[in-house]
């Protein structure tokens, strides 16, 4: 078994900035006048290109992957301080093999969840995808593991992620 490690993932990338994203208040009255409000759920919907390019360990080869990434994430804060998470991405990737010539799909999904009293707070995602490759041989089964830490006061400190590629 292969392996692929970066520390950042243009993707994930964008699901981290969304963990930062700001909310809008609830109109509901809070409990008693000292009560924090809760904030409405705040919704990012975005769609973007991928470009990458990934090594084929079944094949010996790298592949050229082009497609698009859908990704939903919302954010709600409780007025107690507590943060809930949600997290679904699609990916619709076509390639080639950039050796042999030959041709990949590939369509991954992912969901998380994500549910903590406050900051600081940490998130593991874990995921895996299928690179189908056309004719007899050759498919690719990646797993992936992202961990990311948040402190305090709300910003990223460790964001890494860890792709483990097999043969099937």
């Amino acid at each position: 078994m292969g392996s692929y490690r970066t520390d950042f993932l243009p993707l994930a990338a964008v699901c981290a900035l969304l963990v930062s994203a700001s909310a809008c208040s609830e109109s509901s009255p809070p409990e008693s006048p000292t009560a924090p409000t809760p904030t409405a759920a705040v919704v990012q919907n975005q769609r973007s290109t991928v470009d990458t390019v990934v090594f084929n360990d079944c094949t010996g080869e790298d592949i050229a992957l082009h497609g698009t990434a859908h990704v939903v994430f919302t954010t709600t804060e409780s007025g107690n301080g507590g943060l809930h998470q949600a997290f679904e991405s699609n990916m619709v990737l076509t390639g080639v093999g950039l050796v042999t010539g030959s041709r990949y799909r590939s369509v991954s999904t992912s969901n998380s969840s994500f549910n903590t009293p406050g900051l600081p707070a940490e998130q593991t995602f874990v995921g895996s995808s299928r690179i189908l490759r056309q004719g007899a041989g050759g498919d690719l089964f990646a797993h992936f593991l992202q961990h990311i830490t948040i402190d305090a006061h709300g910003n990223i400190r460790v964001f890494n992620t860890d792709f483990r590629f097999e043969c099937v």
